[in-house]
């Protein structure tokens, strides 16, 4: 697994154009996907992805890990839980 802080610390603590790029970003990250949450979508951490291909996989989990959880979508809405 990735363990770097150094993304989420300017996200938390940087300069605020640092921390607008990061959040564009990561709900770009959370939403242009075709992935599917499985599970218990009112609890974020027992969100499970299942995704066409590895690399949608992991870029989903990545921003789950970083506190972007993606809930679900319709065809008007798509649900994330920050």
């Amino acid at each position: 697994s990735f363990d770097d802080t150094r993304l989420l610390d300017k996200y938390r603590e940087g300069e605020e154009a640092e921390r607008a790029a990061i959040r564009d970003m990561m709900r770009t990250l959370a939403v242009c996907h075709t992935v599917v949450p499985e599970g218990d979508l009112t609890d974020p951490s027992k969100i499970v992805y299942q995704a066409e291909s590895p690399d949608e996989g992991a870029l989903t989990a990545f921003a789950k890990a970083m506190g972007w959880f993606f809930c679900g979508k319709t065809s008007t809405h798509t649900t994330l839980k920050v």
